[in-house]
């Protein structure tokens, strides 16, 4: 049977746990209340210890602490002489896993405290024990293989975050390209530099994110079969890495975080297949070559309108495709051979062109100057558009279509969505929109209609929280839905992954605060499937299943942040 033993004891006869996890608790400011707490009420719950080794670190000591640190130590500094313990004989294994349960229950571990925690365990159970740590913490096992990662991160970064100049989120993007050094150093560097500038506590990680994607190759762009290449279950598809760490990074499509892999695979796939693939056949040229590895003076480009290849090019090995490592298109057609040769076809056009202008003007039907056309057209237009709009009914069907091309010439998500409808291909660049904004005005009133609201919606939901650094962003969201009558505090309600961002300590106070807590079906689901006497007993996943499980109507129950009028930075 156990041996457990209820006593008072000296505090000299104590000693601290060597592996324990805390670290300066002292500065906290919920060590300071602990501290006035035991001043007026004294200790409530017994330091748990278990006999001291022989062999520790001090042989003076008799008891090792367990359970209880912050209280042994807030007892230390109210010079009391005796604090209540309970002795009880445990192997290393048993006082371990105590140690590090208790400490994960409270509420003041740093993030990096926590991390080490987990890595010890992990250390002492392998790795293949986070399933047995998630049942036992009621934590997500991908919250505690997450945390244990970041750790593998360089000490310069964990020594910022330690710091809190970088927040966990930036480190969630951190790992995401911790192989490549020189690049990581990079993103770290903009993070704290922008950090500064802005003048914020933490930059946000969204921007880091987005840095991140916009320099890593789309996989759904890739020529060459990602499932064929294992691309799939890689550790550097951002799919994966999404699947490990959770919602590291909204993602529109996955990308791959090893550019140098992507590239090696884009250029074996070609070099095998070229004749078969439809760049082949929609730009009818003879082999490929990409931008990276040349320089812009090694080639020459077959402008549409200008200077066109001839048969000779049709036939010459030099006639290629120019792509990036991407898989986008750099050029259609271009000649990498000689100069010469290309300025000769060139020249031969650029005579041929003139030969044409000069029979025009002969004739008479050609124009004296070129640009003429087109200035005197705008000359007319910009005096004579206002004339119109300005009697135009502004609820018409005519400024009604326009009012959304003026709106798609400023979005190209929307253009590209619109231009699916539409049926334009790459409708999103520039160059396409022309045939767009065409289309579209040729189109019946009743199909622009339908439009309106997808190409509207798309606009207002585009840019990140803060707004970075152009598009909607939470301030404009939020006048908005006011202005078309959305009610937070009636409408909205909290969601799983809202309730599972949460610390025990602010699902505790909301819990209260809403008064979801003191709902008789959530008191109910407690007690019965739970079996737990307080909220404060509960692990996380236990809180957060009160709250949803219990049948309690959530609707309504809207915290101050979410209610706030957001700040324009």
């Amino acid at each position: 049977m156990e041996k457990i033993a209820y006593t008072e004891m000296s505090l000299s006869q104590i000693g601290h746990n060597p592996k324990n996890p805390r670290k300066d608790v002292e500065k906290s400011q919920a060590f300071k209340d602990l501290v006035e707490s035991i001043k007026r009420k004294g200790i409530l719950e017994p330091i748990l210890v278990r006999p001291a080794k022989a062999d520790g670190l001090n042989p003076l000591i008799e008891y090792e602490i367990i359970c209880g640190e912050r209280r042994f130590r807030a007892a230390a500094v109210l010079k009391m002489e005796t604090v209540p313990i309970v002795i009880r004989e445990m192997s290393d294994d048993e006082a371990f896993e105590a140690m590090f349960i208790e400490n994960l229950i409270r509420q003041d571990l740093t993030e990096k405290e926590e991390a080490e925690g987990f890595k010890r365990y992990l250390g002492k159970r392998g790795p293949e024990a986070i399933g047995e740590l998630a049942l036992k913490t009621g934590l997500n096992p991908r919250y505690i293989r997450s945390r244990v990662d970041v750790l593998s991160l360089p000490d310069y970064i964990l020594k910022a975050w330690e710091a809190g100049k970088v927040s966990y989120s930036h480190l969630i993007q951190f790992l995401r390209i911790r192989d490549d050094a020189k690049f990581l150093k990079e993103m770290f560097n903009k993070a704290t530099a922008q950090a500064s500038f802005r003048g914020w506590d933490r930059h946000p990680a969204e921007q880091i994110k987005e840095d991140i994607d916009r320099k890593s190759p789309p996989l759904g762009k890739a020529m060459f079969k990602i499932d064929e290449a294992g691309c799939a279950v890689c550790f550097k598809n951002s799919a994966v890495q999404k699947d490990l760490w959770g919602d590291v990074a909204e993602l529109k499509g996955a990308h791959c975080l090893d550019s140098v892999c992507f590239h090696k695979k884009t250029i074996e796939y070609l070099k095998e297949n070229w004749q078969e693939t439809e760049w082949h056949e929609k730009f009818k040229t003879l082999g490929f070559r990409f931008s990276e590895e040349l320089d812009y003076n090694d080639w020459r480009n077959f402008y549409r309108g200008m200077t066109q290849p001839v048969k000779k090019c049709l036939e010459c090995q030099f006639f290629v495709s120019i792509f990036h490592y991407d898989g986008q298109v750099e050029a259609e057609r271009a000649c990498v051979g000689d100069k010469s040769c290309f300025k000769a076809v060139e020249k031969e056009q650029r005579k041929a062109k003139k030969a044409v202008k000069g029979e025009k003007k002969e004739r008479g039907d050609g124009p004296r100057v070129p640009w003429h056309g087109e200035y005197f057209r705008d000359v007319f237009f910009f005096k004579r558009l206002p004339e119109v709009l300005k009697g135009a009914d502004p609820e018409s069907k005519e400024i009604l279509t326009m009012l959304m091309i003026c709106a798609l010439k400023g979005n190209s998500e929307a253009r590209e969505v619109v231009g699916e409808v539409l049926k334009i291909k790459d409708a999103r660049w520039a160059d396409a929109s022309h045939k767009l904004i065409k289309t579209l005005l040729e189109k019946p009133y009743a199909e622009v209609k339908a439009l309106f609201t997808k190409v509207i919606g798309l606009i207002i939901l585009e840019g990140d929280h803060r707004g970075n650094w152009s598009g909607f962003g939470t301030a404009d969201r939020f006048s908005v839905a006011k202005f078309l009558g959305i009610d937070l505090s009636k409408e909205w309600a909290p969601t799983e992954e809202y309730l599972q961002k949460k610390t025990i300590k602010e699902l505790i106070n909301f819990g209260m605060k809403s008064k979801i807590f003191k709902d008789k079906k959530v008191l109910t689901y407690l007690k019965t499937k739970v079996k737990k006497a307080a909220f404060e007993k509960c692990k996380k996943t236990e809180l957060v299943d009160c709250f949803l499980k219990s049948g309690v109507s959530l609707l309504g129950k809207v915290p101050a942040e979410i209610l706030t009028q957001p700040k324009i930075e």
